[in-house]
Formats: structure tokens, sequence, C-alpha cells
């Protein structure tokens, strides 16, 4: 958390200087009420005039410096939250495929929108109001023992040490079902994005079942909740407790001191001053701890995270710039559940293009995905040029174009080169290549928002984004399913016969049986979870 905290520092070291200087000044009000008992009001009506000019001119002192400190708050807490979605982001952007989609998208939209702002609110504000009230402790308490009565003091700080005991008795229950609320936001976030995902298959009759299904997930949050609400306010309560335990026994102590004639009035009107300024900082400390306690386990859990993609990203791969000989699979297995795929072997030599043909559910999608890394082989190697696929970045070497390619909400040239990471020239040759018109519309940067653009725009958008990565191992499943008889052919002839993509390895997944199949080298079937045909 350290380096989360680093852009925030200048200022929360303002901020805490501010309200260090806040502070001295509030702890003059009750010694001008000691003043005004013991010394103003025996001298005569200069002499209060006098204290109640400077006690205005504190006053104003004070409203400038906490109107400083609060805007220090602010750019401190913004800046932590910034730093903190920057690393959270930067994480998720450097694990591998496999790691990624191990989890739901919810979860991670859960961590970046709960986490983040249960860090910013319940970690940093609570650890820099720890400093803060800490600060206004010790200005109180030097002058309960300095300038009021060591005795007050003693017995203040007494029972201040049995009361700090209050969070640590309460922080791990707190923290436990903190995070399991937490958790239990990820899986409500997760359906609702699935539920309105489908929203096409919502109408009179799903509607009510779809709503019955929400109701018991939103259940289960609400009393995951509930049990975090119950944790928390059994360590407020502990700590309200405390807090008036010891305000008992600064009254006691000072009437008792009052009886036996051992301090002033104005002295005594001033402890009881003291002691109310002295518990607010405590209620604070008291307060902050406990909050800490309970974000623990979820500043555990983003470090956790954060760490291990970075870790992920530092592991030095080697990144081969093409192929050279061949992609092999050598008695590669995967289990999913009840899907079974394999035993398959495979050599996909450079140069050459496959039709991948099969069934739904044949393994096809699966093959492609095993290639590109999203899945791992649960026994046989993938090797690229002779070498483990997994000890290699092959980020410039294989493409992949899936059936419903994600395209970006933003513009058709941000997605073709995915905001400037690949050169649009290739794109461009592509485009002279091929003449669409739609092409010439979506490189002219006439499209603002590609989302919005039918299946088979989209799909020719994926299509030259693929040029534009110009890799040498193409996969692509069911390109161009969406796409009209015109622009299927186009891309179709670019894909196998441009010279461009003569020395190109492709492996495309259809499920057009027609004389187009006469065009690949090779024709691939897939049955049940194995390579059932090899055809030249």
């Amino acid at each position: 958390m350290k380096s989360s905290l680093k852009p925030s520092l200048p200022w929360i070291a303002a901020e805490i200087a501010l309200d260090l200087i806040c502070t001295a000044l509030l702890a003059l009000g009750p010694y001008f009420q000691k003043l005004l008992f013991d010394t103003a009001l025996p001298s005569g009506v200069h002499a209060v005039l006098v204290l109640c000019g400077a006690y205005l001119l504190v006053q104003l002192a004070y409203s400038i410096c906490s109107w400083l400190c609060m805007k220090a708050t602010w750019k401190g807490a913004i800046w932590f939250e910034r730093s903190l979605k920057r690393r959270f982001f930067h994480a998720l952007l450097a694990k591998s495929k496999v790691d990624f989609f191990s989890r739901d998208t919810g979860e991670y939209l859960a961590m970046q929108s709960s986490d983040i702002t249960a860090l910013e609110q319940d970690y940093l504000q609570p650890l820099v109001d720890v400093i803060r009230s800490f600060n206004m402790f010790v200005v109180y308490g030097i002058i309960l023992f300095a300038a009021i009565d060591w005795r007050i003091g003693l017995v203040i700080f007494l029972a201040t040490l049995v009361v700090l005991a209050g969070p640590h008795l309460t922080g791990k229950a707190s923290s436990r079902t903190r995070q399991t609320y937490q958790e239990s936001v990820g899986t409500y976030t997760s359906a609702v994005q699935d539920w309105l995902a489908g929203f096409s298959a919502v109408n009179r009759f799903t509607a009510p079942a779809i709503e019955k299904a929400h109701e018991a997930v939103l259940g289960q949050t609400a009393d995951k909740r509930y049990a975090y609400g119950k944790a928390k306010s059994l360590a407020l309560g502990v700590d309200t407790g405390a807090v008036r335990f010891l305000q008992a026994a600064a009254f006691a102590v000072v009437a008792i001191l009052l009886c036996l004639g051992k301090i002033s009035v104005g002295t005594a009107v001033a402890a009881f001053g003291y002691v109310e300024c002295f518990l607010s900082p405590l209620n604070s400390i008291l307060y902050d701890v406990s909050t800490l306690q309970g974000i623990k386990e979820t500043k555990q859990r983003f470090e956790e995270f954060t760490t291990s993609a970075q870790t992920q990203q530092t592991q030095a791969l080697s990144a081969p710039s093409g192929l050279q000989d061949a992609l092999e699979l050598n008695n590669v297995c995967v289990s999913r559940g009840e899907f079974s795929f394999g035993p398959v072997s495979l050599r996909l030599e450079k140069g050459k293009k496959y039709a991948l043909i099969g069934a739904n559910g044949s393994g096809k999608s699966t093959l492609l995905k095993l290639m590109t890394g999203e899945v791992l082989p649960d026994s046989g190697c993938i090797t690229l040029d002779g070498q483990p696929i997994n000890e290699l970045d092959t980020t410039q070497v294989i493409a992949c174009v899936t059936q419903r390619e994600h395209l970006f909400r933003t513009g058709s040239r941000e997605n073709i080169t995915v905001y400037g990471a690949y050169p649009l020239e290739k794109a461009v040759h592509t485009a002279r290549h091929i003449k669409l018109p739609f092409f010439e519309k979506a490189l002219g940067g006439g499209i603002s928002n590609c989302q919005e653009l039918s299946g088979g725009e989209q799909e020719a958008i994926a299509y030259l984004r693929m040029t534009a990565q110009d890799c040498d191992i193409v996969l692509l499943d069911e390109p161009f399913a969406a796409a009209d008889v015109n622009a299927t052919h186009a891309m179709e002839q670019h894909l196998l016969t441009a010279p461009e993509m003569k020395n190109k390895t492709v492996v495309v997944i259809t499920h057009d049986h027609s004389e187009h199949l006469e065009q690949y080298d090779e024709v691939l079937q897939m049955k049940g979870g194995t390579l059932v045909s090899h055809n030249d």
C-alpha cells in the first residue's frame, strides 16, 4: 500500500501539519475560560476586552487553517483513489489470459468499485485521522498535565489505556464479516451484469422469474451486510461504553479535587472543557482503529491481487518475432466438467491454410484457446518452433479473432489499432486489396462508436484489426458468420490468396462445407473433442 500512498504524501503531510495548528489553536479555548475566571474578571473590564479580542483572533486563525486542511484532505483522497485505480487496472492488464478468465468480469468490477472505495474511505482517511487524533491527544494531554492539574491528567491517561484495548477485542470479527460481505457484493454484481447482458430475453413471461432470481441473490447479499453490521455495531458499542467510562472517571476526579479544595473553580471549568476536547480525539481513534481492523482483509486481498499480477508481468519470457517452422500440439488433453478434449496431436506448418470443421461442442474453439494460451492443457505440450508455448510471449506471433470479437466503445481507428498500439498502414493496405466501401468509411474515421455497428460491420473491423497486428499465425473462429455474401467472399479471398498472407499460417473455424473448403491446404475435422480427420 506504500506505493499507492506515495502520490498523496505531500497532501497528507500538509493536512496533518495544518491540523496540528488547528488543534493548538482549539486547545486554547478552555485555557481562555480559565483565564477569564481566574485572571481577567478580577482585573476588570479592560482585561476582559483584551482577552475577548485575543480569543476572536484565535478563532479566525482556526477557521482559515481548518479550510486549508479540508482542501488538503480532498486532494490527498483524490490522489490516493487515482493511484489505487491505476494500480488495479495495471494489474488487470498484466494478468495472463488463463488467470484473467478464471474470474467473472463482475468480480473485477466489484473490486474496482467496492474495494477501492472502501480503501479510500476506510483505510486512508482513518489512517490520517488516527495521526490527527494523536496530535489532539498529545496537545490536550500536555495542557492537562502542565497547565491544568497533573492528577486529572494522570487519571485520564490511565483510563485511556483501558479504553484503547476495545478495538483489539472486536476487530477480527468485524474484518471477517466485512470481507464476506464484499465477496457477496461481487457475486451480486456479476449476476446483475449477466441479467442485463441478456435483456433481449426479457418479456412479460420471463421478467417475473428473473426478478425472483434477483431477489434471491439480493437477499443473500443483504444477509451478509447485516452480519457485518452486527459485528460493526458491537465494535462501536464497546468503544462508546469505554469512552463513557473515561468521562465518568474524569468527572469523579475533578469533583473530588474541587471538594477537597485542591483546585479552583476556573481550573475545574477548564478541566471539564479539556475532558470534552480529549474525548473527541479518543472517540476518533477508537472508531478509526476499529475501521482499520475491519478493512484489513480487503487491504490484504488488494495487495495480493496487484502484487501477484505484477509478479507475473515481471517474469521474463522469450518473445519470438515470428514463426520459423511450425506450431505443434503433442498428445494434448483438457477436461472441463463433462467435456473432454484430446488427446490431440497436430502440426500447423508455416504458410499453410487450415479449415477447422465440426459440430457445435466438438472442441474447435477449445483448440484455438489452447494455441492462444487462454486454456492450459492438463497433459501434453504445445510448442512453437520446438519451444514450449507456455514459456513464450507469443504476442508478435499469434493473432486471434473470436466469433464475437469485442470492439471498444470508441471510433473505428481506435478499434483497428487498439488505441494506436498497432500501425494503421497494414489495415490501409488490406482495404486497398479488398475494396469494400465500408473499409473506406472505417479507415477514414467516420465511425464514432463501433459497438453501434451491425454484426457484419463489427466483423469487418475485427478483420482489419487482425491485419494491423501482422502476425505469422492467424486464428479465426467463424470470422464472417454475420457478414453478407460479398464481404465474406472478399475477406476470405484476401485471407487465402493475398500476397501479404502467403507466408502466414491460417486456421479458420467454419461451418461452410461448400466448395470453398477446396481453397484450404488442409481440412481438420473435430468430433467429440478429438481430431477425426486430417485431409489434404
